[in-house]
């Protein structure tokens, strides 16, 4: 029966996400409209115009699926993107500091924040294992010799933006949490 087969191959789906009018403005956006075109689904956006946080997709069980996916994509990237601008992770190697490149840098910040002892990144076509244990001195080693006596060579450290506790200078002593400095009107820092 006709009917039958369409209410089996029929989905619905949401996708709840705070990101969700950032990826609408989003030059990601126009693909997703031409997928949405493509395979002849129903598009629902709920919130506000200024505060939309959800869409209901209606449709073909697997044109829904394809949809879904291609949209939480685009959301973890603008999440990833919107991390990469709060934190970022450099490593120092004597008196060398560079900074990893964005892919790492959420392979990494994700680690970290789970609370993994160990992280394996690739950078410049190099496999490493990081070292998350001691978060005052992460090390960076070559992949395969972490724990097996290798001493680390690279230092990495991870810096917050403004927008979070920031690490303190090594120089100062453990128990000074600021340095009070005078100022003259005339000089670029008082600007």
């Amino acid at each position: 029966d006709i009917e039958k087969m369409v209410k089996q191959n029929y989905a619905t789906a949401t996708i709840a996400h705070n990101s969700i009018g950032e990826l609408m403005e989003s030059p990601a956006w126009r693909e997703i409209s031409t997928l949405i075109k493509t395979h002849g689904l129903r598009m629902q956006v709920q919130g506000s115009p200024t505060r939309r946080n959800s869409i209901t997709l209606h449709g073909h069980v697997t044109s829904v699926d394809i949809v879904k996916s291609k949209i939480t994509s685009h959301l973890h990237d603008i999440v990833s993107f919107g991390l990469i601008k709060d934190v970022k992770w450099v490593r120092l190697e004597g008196k060398r500091q560079e900074e990893y490149e964005s892919s790492v840098v959420v392979l990494l910040e994700h680690a970290f924040n789970s609370g993994q002892q160990e992280a394996a990144i690739e950078h410049n076509g190099q496999r490493y294992t990081v070292s998350l244990c001691d978060h005052d001195n992460m090390e960076e080693y070559p992949a395969g010799r972490f724990g097996r006596g290798h001493s680390g060579q690279v230092v990495v450290k991870r810096i917050a933006s403004l927008g979070r506790a920031l690490d303190l200078p090594s120089s100062w002593g453990k128990d000074e949490s600021f340095k009070l400095v005078t100022l003259s009107p005339t000089s670029v820092e008082y600007q």
